[in-house]
């Protein structure tokens, strides 16, 4: 017995643990663990513990860069253009309005240059490392599961988590440990395209199950950009499975399982999810009538102003996290205006595309919009396959709910890792390609 322990522990000792197994394992332990740190004696309990844990895996991750040197300088297009991206950030951090801001975020977000900088090599290294077997794209739906289920019983007025880090029941939402229902549905839409093809390209049960419980919690965050970002999903999928039979008929007892799902929850909570349907629909008729006053919580409002303050430099951003100084000092009146209806202050965009324009600077958007052009071109050229018809509908959905939400470190690292996935899934077939050289 004693021997066999031995041996056991030699082996261990003589095992070379490969650096790409180890950069892979903190890319899936950030997906699973990240969304859930909280700390309670802090600024701010669902941001900084997730902050201190990005900057510690940003560290790491440079490190193991250093160590895989022969991979150090592999170059292929997305490298290039996300290196581009990343050179354009550090430009508008040292032209910023406030470097120091710029540099590190102000303090409810904490996504300045330095997280940026993590981002790029979350998805840099999940380009060349990420192994995404079916058995781990089955944990990483639970661990999102659970997030979905703890928001669940939020939507009942049962969050034990928020009294612990606040006190009390401060924020009457369903956030789980992202602490603000917007950034819960960013979270979902991530995985919820995921678990929903899986479903009808496969027909497991446990897909149509872990699929229900986040179509449940999404509905629970009342969030319609995110309700935007799934119906574009559904539309996609519906014409993708038009052809197939067997597909059609998974897909209509998904749909059946999720106005289901609507039904239950509208009516336990004295439909308070069709009241915000109802909005949905009538802010969306005022609209075509060309009326955009009030449009999702005065977001028209503020698209208006960073459009105006772009228009007047269009060049330069005001630097990462700092649209607040920017609109202050380029449209003063029309941000008093907007602080005085709303009672709170215009610190992002509300459009992902537009803040990172207006605080980045343009070159920034540029290579931003480049690199997912590129990325979407390699996936329509694989288009006739599953997984990538499940990356199209995926990615589609997020950059939909992008137009009417925030960037947050709670869910931006893992959309900059799909990211990297998606070049690796296709770049791994292409390794011979001349844009796949060596320096």
């Amino acid at each position: 017995m004693r021997n066999r322990i031995k041996e056991k522990i030699c082996s261990l000792e003589s095992r070379e643990f490969k650096v790409d197994s180890i950069i892979n394992f903190i890319i899936l332990l950030t997906i699973m663990l990240m969304p859930y740190i909280v700390y309670k004696y802090t600024y701010s309990p669902y941001i900084d513990g997730k902050a201190f844990f990005l900057y510690g895996v940003g560290i790491l991750l440079f490190i193991l860069a250093l160590l895989s040197k022969q991979d150090l300088f592999m170059i292929f297009t997305e490298k290039i253009i996300i290196i581009a991206f990343g050179v354009s950030l550090i430009f508008s951090t040292i032209f910023a309005i406030n470097p120091g801001l710029a540099l590190m975020g102000n303090k409810n977000r904490n996504e300045g240059l330095l997280m940026f900088l993590v981002y790029i090599l979350l998805f840099i290294m999940a380009a060349k490392y990420i192994n995404l077997t079916n058995k781990r794209i089955d944990i990483l739906l639970l661990v999102s599961c659970l997030m979905a289920i703890y928001s669940i019983v939020e939507f009942y007025q049962i969050d034990p988590l928020q009294v612990y880090l606040i006190g009390s029941l401060s924020y009457d939402q369903a956030m789980s440990f992202l602490g603000n229902r917007n950034f819960l549905s960013s979270y979902i839409i991530l995985f919820i395209g995921a678990a929903t093809l899986l479903y009808i390209f496969k027909g497991k049960i446990k897909y149509l199950i872990v699929s229900s419980i986040l179509f449940a919690s999404l509905l629970c965050t009342l969030t319609r950009g995110g309700w935007v970002g799934f119906v574009v999903m559904l539309l996609f999928t519906a014409i993708i499975m038009f052809k197939n039979r067997e597909l059609r008929k998974r897909f209509l007892a998904i749909l059946l399982s999720f106005c289901m799902i609507f039904m239950i929850l509208d009516f336990t909570t004295d439909n308070s999810i069709s009241s915000r349907f109802s909005s949905m629909t009538s802010d969306a008729g005022r609209l075509l009538n060309g009326d955009t006053s009030d449009l999702g919580t005065s977001r028209s409002e503020i698209w208006k102003m960073v459009i105006k303050s772009i228009e007047m430099h269009p060049i330069m951003g005001g630097g990462l996290d700092s649209l607040q100084l920017r609109l202050m000092r380029d449209v003063p009146k029309d941000n008093e205006v907007l602080i005085a209806k709303n009672n709170q202050i215009i610190d992002k965009a509300h459009n992902e595309f537009l803040e990172l324009w207006a605080s980045g600077g343009f070159f920034a958007f540029f290579f931003y919009v480049i690199l997912l052009v590129v990325i979407y071109k390699n996936i329509i050229r694989n288009i006739k396959k599953p997984k990538y018809k499940a990356m199209f509908i995926c990615l589609t959905g997020y950059l939909v709910q992008s137009l009417f939400n925030i960037s947050v470190i709670g869910v931006a690292p893992l959309y900059w890792i799909f990211l990297g996935a998606i070049v690796k899934s296709y770049r791994s077939r292409d390794d011979k390609n001349t844009n796949n050289i060596r320096v």
